[in-house]
């Protein structure tokens, strides 16, 4: 099969280009340029992803999908092909079917999701060892795991009960790559991103008074009273597979002068001896290396208030740093503004040129695909019954 032409608009092409190599003040421009057109955006009815809608349509993969009949599907099951399946439901009162047929032939609707937003299916292709690669052969066996582990799930239901089920094929040209080899280029990217703004702000503020920067520091910090910070919420969560204690602390202040109470979620790892972290003002995340909650409360405040001194010593600068670093990761997909879950993301995916994502993060490691490219696919032209996908799965 020869690969189309690259649809990808010359914006996302340059965003990626910037990206390999490594100008970050260039990233920020265009990033900037994608993200505020993507406000501008209308979204139907749950679409909640503006931005990954907008990446859509820059990158060409809002493209209909080629639509073939059951015999032809068989053909490609039989041959080897990597079967998808995807099922859907009217508990939210849409008619299943409406929507199966819409991802054939009309708008492309952005979906959400735990492991990066995009639309998720069941696939049938096979991993290497270590993980890092996506092998895109399947077998009779491979196509009905793919029905099977989503189906356990409950994200496939019976038509009887207002469910319905489309079965794809993955083109043999398209670029699948997976959550473990993503997540590390990530991790590494969010590493590059919050450098870029450091300095940056060091610049904004180079020429700042420091006179005006300790004033403002001293100020905010006693405005902080950490002695009467409270939790509002605490969630059990995980670190990779580590459980922690998530808090929600309210942190008031003495000072009207500085608005609202601050709210801080601070991550408990006193069980593993390697103290305290938290979410700073920039998105950063700050590791304490104190077990003592006043010291990791003394760590907030004094982070906060260095942040505020900063934006006031350094005029308008350093918010507008702060606000392009916010627009950029929004676009890469990184926290805390992005959609990335788990490691991985799908507007992350979609910049890079990546038509799908196989999760072998997920807690089916072996079935769940993050789809991105809609083009990338070839779907049977009438629903698949529940009845043959239960017995047959979604192979011949």
């Amino acid at each position: 099969m020869t690969p189309p032409k690259d649809r990808r608009s010359q914006r996302i092409k340059d965003l990626d280009d910037a990206l390999q190599k490594g100008d970050f003040s260039k990233v920020a421009d265009h990033a900037e340029k994608i993200h505020d057109d993507a406000q501008k955006l209308k979204l139907a009815p749950g679409e909640r992803d503006a931005v990954l809608k907008q990446l859509y349509q820059d990158a060409g993969y809002d493209g209909k999908p080629e639509v073939r009949t059951k015999a032809q599907m068989d053909a490609l099951a039989q041959s080897g092909t990597v079967m998808m399946t995807r099922g859907v439901s009217a508990s939210t009162g849409a008619d299943a079917s409406k929507m199966m047929e819409q991802f054939r032939t009309g708008d492309y609707h952005t979906g959400n999701g735990i492991y990066g937003n995009g639309t998720y299916v069941g696939h049938s292709g096979s991993f290497s060892k270590d993980g890092s690669t996506f092998i895109a052969k399947s077998d009779a066996k491979s196509q009905q795991r793919a029905w099977t582990d989503v189906a356990k799930h409950g994200y496939i239901v019976d038509e009887k009960r207002g469910g319905a089920t489309l079965r794809m094929a993955l083109k043999d040209d398209a670029v699948v790559v997976t959550a473990k080899s993503m997540i590390k280029e990530m991790n590494d990217l969010k590493s590059k991103v919050d450098a870029w703004e450091k300095a940056e702000k060091q610049k904004a503020i180079s020429g700042a008074n420091p006179a005006v920067y300790k004033k403002e520091n001293d100020a905010y910090k006693k405005s902080l009273d950490t002695k009467n910070a409270r939790i509002d919420q605490t969630i059990r969560a995980k670190i990779g597979v580590f459980p922690v204690d998530v808090h929600d602390y309210v942190i008031p202040h003495k000072n009207s002068k500085y608005g609202a109470d601050i709210r801080v979620k601070l991550i408990d790892k006193t069980f593993m001896s390697d103290g305290y972290q938290f979410q700073a003002p920039d998105g950063s995340i700050v590791k304490i290396k104190s077990n003592n909650l006043n010291v990791a409360l003394r760590n907030v405040r004094d982070t906060y208030a260095q942040h505020e001194a900063t934006k006031t010593a350094g005029g308008g600068n350093v918010t507008a740093v702060e606000e392009k670093a916010k627009k950029m990761r929004s676009v890469l997909g990184l926290p805390p503004d992005g959609d990335q879950g788990n490691g991985t993301s799908g507007r992350y995916a979609v910049v890079k040129g990546v038509d799908a994502v196989a999760l072998n993060n997920s807690y089916e490691k072996d079935s769940f695909m993050n789809l991105l490219n809609r083009s990338k696919v070839i779907v049977q032209d009438k629903d698949l019954s529940y009845k043959d996908g239960k017995a047959k799965g979604v192979g011949a």
